[in-house]
């Protein structure tokens, strides 16, 4: 606890108790006045006007790209409800209080502890319930009518919107307890109802005032509960951006302008923070890259369309490099590697289920919301683009338009992210540098000096995700932890001291001292000195890789290492794609054999190295892959062992073959 108030500061925390104290007042306060305001009908422009072109889908093409849109419609009217990239049976009538996935049941709870790292101490997983009660599933519903004009749909859109207003009275339940969550439910409440607008059972008066109250009561709580800054970043650019879209779409309520204003010009600056000028994400997450550019690009549509501009100069420039960066860290979106957190947050609707349809559809967004730019990824429509830009604009930028031959070598000194193609076939991420956001690097995982290997577009060698983050503290601890990760763990530890669920105690120091680009091979080096912090006894350990990628050989070589002058045990860990399989080797002293497709694979340690092979192993665990958020599936995990009291240098080497 101690260590989270230190990194709250004073300030933040007097501003917590305020808020505690004044909101038991505030909140009759705000619902009285939400009901005045209901009255005068301030849905008018949301309603008058539409702001997707889904109407206007440029023929057969689109409307079969948007089938999966109808399909998903039909299972949510039949209580199948899409959440982390599944369907999950909710029943006919949804508990807007239940886990879908089982963790418990939260009717009754109108409070949380103060930060999120003891929202595990509640007895039920609170990230799920609010997946669900972000609403997003609602928006699918409103899209399948415009595709179909079929009634059933629109009836399910204004029951489930209806069903929620009825459950959860301002203030009073769970789900107005987090901003972010709040921020994101009004998008969607939003982006329904302008869907919905010529539908006959939107257009009640007495529906139209609650909605027009509901959102009145969203705006005012999400511009008094705005993040604080040890948990702001990605949360405070969801909240600023909901703020501004509420003030343009509902401009004749009294604090509209003032939405707006707060909105706009907040998350403008903090772009400028969140993106790094490399186009890397302060957070040291993937995923919160890509959520927070997928807000923008989303915003500023809506706002535009609504007669408001919402991003400024700046910070256009900031997504034009956050779309280069995203399309080299997933290599055009077809070789996906997290790096750092993921939950699978998205927006207006739910998350596709596949993580390369994810980064695919948001580099979609970023290309074509930009004039001019090249085209850095393989683009192939997806619902969400042809729905924000219309189906003539998207395949007509897209016709003429070539992806740009991506280089050998892409260096992102300021995110701390290199980019190695030896070859044609060969695409490696090396992380080494900058580390999550310098305050509580809640979203980084201890994974400096890790790399990701795909050859002949398979994932070979990767990050192995997420998993959970309050359901199943051990699975946080594991996927988030060093030897999680293909880098060298000392003693078992992590780089810095995991002091809560989003909470590092100090930052992992890593620096690039070597990047060559030579006729025959390219090499890289980094030198990582996270093992120097803290009152351990591997205190003064500091780890050094090299990495030789050689042109015209099928071969990576490895070589770490390690200056001590204390004993430790040094422990190389190689986390192999579930696709993956060994076919042959994994004795102490033997190589590797690893088949991956028509990929063939030999990973020869050192020879002071004892290796052994783990596959979904619980005490101590190892040998997992998370594919999506709360999700876990066993998969191999290489880990190759010495120990030593000095300096120590080994040799690794990767080979393969493709058929």
């Amino acid at each position: 606890m101690i260590h989270r108030l230190r990194a709250m500061g004073p300030l933040e925390i007097a501003r917590r108790v305020s808020l505690r104290v004044s909101d038991r007042w505030r909140w009759k306060i705000t619902a009285a006045e939400a009901s005045l305001v209901a009255r005068r009908g301030h849905l008018h422009r949301l309603v008058s006007r539409p702001l997707f072109a889904e109407e206007s889908l440029a023929g057969q093409a689109d409307l079969e790209c948007c089938r999966e849109v109808i399909d998903t419609a039909r299972e949510i009217v039949a209580g199948r409800i899409p959440l982390f990239g599944r369907l999950l049976d909710c029943g006919p009538a949804v508990d807007w209080f239940e886990d879908p996935l089982g963790s418990g049941n939260a009717a009754g709870k109108k409070r949380l502890p103060a930060w999120s790292e003891r929202y595990g101490q509640v007895g039920f997983d609170v990230r799920s319930i609010w997946e669900l009660n972000r609403l997003q599933f609602v928006t699918v519903l409103a899209r399948a009518w415009q595709l179909t004009g079929d009634e059933d749909f629109s009836r399910a859109a204004v029951n489930y919107l209806i069903s929620w207003h009825e459950a959860n009275p301002y203030g009073r339940t769970i789900n107005w307890t987090n901003a972010l969550e709040v921020a994101l439910r009004s998008l969607s409440i939003v982006t329904a109802l302008n869907c919905l607008r010529k539908a006959r059972a939107c257009r009640g008066r007495r529906f139209r005032q609650a909605m027009a109250r509901l959102l009145f009561l969203h705006a005012e709580y999400v511009e008094g509960h705005l993040s604080s800054p040890s948990s702001g970043f990605n949360h405070l650019a969801g909240e600023t951006a909901a703020l501004a879209v509420l003030g343009s779409a509902l401009p004749t309520m009294p604090q509209a302008r003032k939405w707006f204003a707060t909105g706009s010009g907040r998350f403008n600056r903090l772009i400028g923070e969140l993106i790094l000028e490399d186009g890397g994400g302060l957070e040291g997450s993937l995923h919160y890259l890509a959520l927070v550019c997928r807000l923008a690009v989303f915003s500023d549509l809506v706002c535009g369309r609504l007669g408001r501009k919402f991003l400024g100069g700046p910070a256009r420039e900031r997504l034009r490099s956050a779309y280069e960066f995203l399309a080299e860290a997933t290599d055009g979106g077809g070789s996906i590697s997290e790096l750092g957190d993921s939950d699978d947050s998205w927006l207006p609707g739910p998350a596709p289920s596949d993580s390369r349809r994810r980064y695919g559809a948001g580099l979609n967004l970023l290309w074509l919301a930009q004039d001019g730019q090249e085209l850095l990824h393989e683009f192939s429509p997806d619902p969400d683009s042809l729905w924000l830009f219309g189906g003539e604009r998207a395949r007509g930028k897209a016709a003429p338009a070539q992806r740009v031959k991506p280089s050998a070598v892409r260096r992102f000194d300021s995110s701390g992210h290199y980019v190695l193609r030896p070859s044609a076939e060969v695409y490696l991420r090396f992380e080494c540098g900058h580390w999550g956001d310098g305050r509580t690097w809640g979203h980084a995982h201890a994974d400096r000096l890790s790399f990701s290997l795909f050859v002949a577009g398979r994932p070979i060698f990767i990050d192995p995700g997420t998993g959970f983050y309050l359901s199943d503290r051990a699975f946080r601890e594991y996927f988030r932890s060093t030897p999680a990760h293909n880098t060298l763990a000392v003693d078992g530890d992590s780089q810095s001291d995991a002091l809560a669920a989003f909470l590092w105690g100090d930052p992992i120091e890593s620096y690039l001292t070597t990047l060559e680009e030579e006729p025959d091979r390219i090499v890289i080096e980094g030198e990582q000195t996270g093992y120097r912090h803290g009152c351990r006894w591997r205190m003064g350990v500091v780890h050094r890789r090299r990495i030789t990628a050689w042109r015209e050989i099928p071969r990576l070589e490895i070589e770490d290492g390690v200056q001590t002058i204390v004993s430790h045990e040094v422990c190389l860990n190689f986390h192999l794609h579930p696709s993956c399989e060994i076919a042959a080797g994994g004795g102490e002293t033997e190589p590797v054999q690893i088949l991956s497709g028509p990929v063939r694979l030999k990973l020869v340690p050192d020879g002071r190295l004892v290796t052994s092979l783990h596959r979904g192993q619980e005490e101590p665990r190892l040998g997992w892959y998370s594919p999506a958020f709360r999700q876990a599936v066993p998969t191999y995990q290489i880990r190759c062992r010495t120990g030593t009291d000095s300096d120590l240098t080994l040799h690794t080497t990767i080979e393969w073959e493709a058929t």
